[in-house]
């Protein structure tokens, strides 16, 4: 354990380093604090939903797509829509909550978002800009190892199952590495899963590594 521990804390330092200086992440997360969901409008996703897939996500080239083109209008719309369910899970840490007695509103959630925005990776980084403490963030490098070691592999790999799972796995590793989770969390001040985003970002051993 103290081993990989150790790993886990290497992993996040190398991570800090490479990205030192002022966050967009950090940014995109405090100004998404100060608006209200259930009157979010459409200039609000550009200004600060949007900055967070474009310039942090990387996703300016996908979405800018003919194929995704309207998706602020109708992510606002879903927003507002669901923005009770999105509260309550906005209060909720992974690492304590059952994840089978919420299941019925992160899978609304991840679905409805999901007819606004039309991309999965794009759906996941909304729902932890929105619930930091609630929703992991994956890419598309983690989700396909996800799919080969944890998801039945009939499932689309694109599928709320397969980030259910994801979720789970998460959950575990969090509750294992509590310890140095939190103090990592701490000294960067920010918070637990995007703790573990660094660690697996950097450690390019993504799923395996939770084991």
């Amino acid at each position: 354990m103290v081993g990989e521990e150790q790993l886990i804390r290497e992993y996040v330092d190398r991570f800090e380093q490479k990205h030192a200086g002022p966050s967009i992440y950090a940014e995109c997360l405090e100004d998404m604090g100060h608006l209200d969901l259930g009157q979010i409008t459409e200039e609000e996703i550009r200004t600060v939903i949007q900055p967070f897939l474009y310039r942090w996500g990387r996703m300016g080239r996908v979405l800018n797509q003919d194929e995704f083109k309207g998706w602020q209008s109708r992510l606002a719309m879903q927003i507002r829509a669901i923005h009770e369910k999105l509260s309550g899970l906005e209060a909720m840490q992974l690492q304590t909550v059952s994840l089978i007695h919420s299941s019925p509103d992160t899978i609304r959630c991840y679905e409805s978002l999901e007819e606004a925005v039309k991309s999965p990776i794009a759906v996941v980084k909304v729902l932890h800009l929105i619930c930091p403490d609630f929703f992991p963030l994956w890419d598309n490098r983690i989700r396909e190892a996800v799919i080969a070691e944890l998801a039945d592999r009939s499932e689309d790999s694109y599928s709320v199952f397969a980030y259910y799972c994801f979720m789970q796995a998460i959950q575990d590793f969090v509750t294992k590495y509590d310890e140095v989770l939190s103090e990592l969390a701490e000294q960067y001040r920010k918070g637990k899963l995007k703790i573990v985003d660094e660690a697996l970002w950097a450690s390019r051993r993504p799923v395996s590594f939770l084991f």
